[in-house]
């Protein structure tokens, strides 16, 4: 996360927020980025509402947004939050997965992030092609994206065939999602 270029950085907590806390503490001013919470509905909304009060301004001027802050229970006041496994009506950021879910009424949201489920890489190439098409058709709402590759299939011949500089994705050779070669050399069945 220190390579040029970078600016939010997403880290997963909720496990233990105590301990999570303080290691994020002790990071949150160590280089210049955002940092995307996400507590993938872990806490009540009692929990997330002390945890948030406790936090200093300073620290919440560094937090970008919280992904799924409670496990479904409405909090009593705005801030950050953006709704992925979990519904927070006072939400108003959406993290979308493309390839588990349909775009759906995103005209409910300020702000729209694209990501993708620890995907495989043509499945997040196919995250990277609708939100290049959502933010083509909405520039306003151009956002940082986490589509970048998750390393998890580092081996296979897929993950060979991207690149990218720094944050930024270049795309893979071929046509529409690219990996031509690779899709060709494929055994394809009908499955209907």
């Amino acid at each position: 996360w220190h390579k040029p270029g970078f600016t939010h950085l997403k880290v997963k907590m909720g496990n233990d927020l105590s301990s999570e806390t303080a290691q994020l503490l002790s990071l949150a001013f160590a280089a210049p980025l955002l940092w995307r919470i996400d507590l993938n509905g872990k806490v009540s909304a009692e929990e997330f509402t002390r945890w948030w009060s406790a936090l200093g301004d300073d620290v919440k001027a560094k937090i970008d947004f919280i992904e799924d802050p409670t496990s479904g229970e409405a909090l009593k006041f705005d801030g950050p939050w953006a709704n992925d496994w979990q519904n927070q009506p006072r939400a108003q950021i959406r993290v979308l997965k493309p390839a588990r879910e349909p775009l759906g009424d995103l005209a409910l949201y300020d702000r729209v992030i694209f990501t993708h489920s620890m995907d495989h890489p043509f499945g997040q190439a196919c995250a990277a092609w609708t939100a290049a098409r959502f933010y083509a058709a909405h520039p306003k709402k151009l956002e940082v994206c986490g589509l970048l590759s998750s390393g998890l299939y580092e081996k296979e011949e897929f993950s060979r065939e991207w690149s990218n500089e720094g944050p930024r994705m270049k795309p893979t050779g071929g046509t529409g999602f690219g990996f031509d070669e690779l899709l060709e050399g494929l055994k394809w069945e009908k499955i209907l």
